[in-house]
């Protein structure tokens, strides 16, 4: 799965990016200005499709985040989502005065899911249990 040259831009075959499940969610707690995430490059799970983010900001100040080198503010206090950007890197580039107090919650979608969407494959099958049977 780590092999994106595998998929091309998959985003070409996929509805409209709203319209994703985000079955990925990873939340990060008292970080600071430098701080780097990659949902392609991590380590430790699989590979996704970075799409929204939410940032918690109570650094004193106003932040500087940016997602794949487009800038973003955030004001002190505030709690700002942002959403329905297909990316794959995201940075704290500036901070306030007080040291580890962003939080972030990332939101996105298998790479696995894409896939499977973009080729037509079912990909895992639904189960209803005994819900039809009488």
């Amino acid at each position: 799965m780590g092999n994106l040259q595998l998929y091309g831009n998959v985003l070409d075959y996929v509805p409209n990016v709203a319209q994703l499940p985000r079955n990925v969610i990873v939340s990060e707690t008292n970080v600071d200005a430098g701080y780097m995430f990659s949902s392609i490059y991590n380590v430790g799970r699989d590979p996704f499709m970075l799409l929204d983010v939410t940032v918690s900001n109570g650094s004193g100040s106003t932040a500087i985040v940016s997602i794949d080198n487009r800038q973003y503010w955030i004001l002190d206090g505030f709690i700002r989502t942002i959403g329905n950007i297909p990316a794959n890197q995201f940075k704290i580039e500036t901070t306030g005065a007080t040291a580890n107090s962003i939080d972030l919650t990332f939101f996105g979608t298998t790479m696995e899911y894409l896939k499977n969407l973009a080729t037509g494959s079912k990909g895992g099958s639904l189960n209803l249990g005994d819900w039809f049977q009488n």
